[in-house]
């Protein structure tokens, strides 16, 4: 169990985990520990507007799209038709093509803008009762490897 504090008065809390950053990963990490009856805090340095409309490259790709299926998170927070196949992109012009398949049975990559996929997961932690704090800045890590790690920001 982790003690997050703020610094500026102190004011000690205890957690099971603390998550850095609300970004694709953070987030999915908090909800898949949300499903698992762990309770945790997300900590974010930035305004959730912010966080909502930064722009993100990627896609959500097969293994994640079959991953957020067996969560019973895919409708919640994919966007978008499932593309089975080779995905193209585009620099300056020039086209890259990428396979997607991973030699697996199943969906393959789901097109997400990742700010979208960002804002529901927001809204799909919060919905769950998850604890998501912008603007933390600063935050630290002490005593890692001790009896009461501690998280302050």
């Amino acid at each position: 169990m982790a003690e997050v504090a703020r610094q500026l008065d102190e004011t000690p809390e205890s957690a099971t985990v603390v998550v850095i950053g609300a970004g694709p990963a953070g987030l999915t990490v908090a909800s898949l520990l949300r499903r698992c009856g762990i309770d945790c805090v997300v900590l974010e340095r930035r305004s959730r507007e912010h966080v909502a409309q930064r722009q993100r490259a990627g896609i959500v790709e097969a293994r994640a799209v079959r991953m957020f299926e067996s969560w019973g998170l895919a409708d919640l927070v994919l966007g978008g038709p499932p593309h089975d196949g080779i995905l193209e992109f585009r620099v300056d012009g020039e086209s890259h093509l990428v396979d997607d398949s991973d030699g697996s049975e199943g969906p393959g990559a789901r097109l997400c803008l990742q700010q979208v996929l960002v804002q529901k997961l927001t809204a799909a932690h919060l919905a769950a009762g998850g604890d998501l704090r912008y603007e933390a800045a600063d935050v630290t890590l002490h005593d890692l490897t001790g009896d009461r790690p501690t998280v302050r920001y």
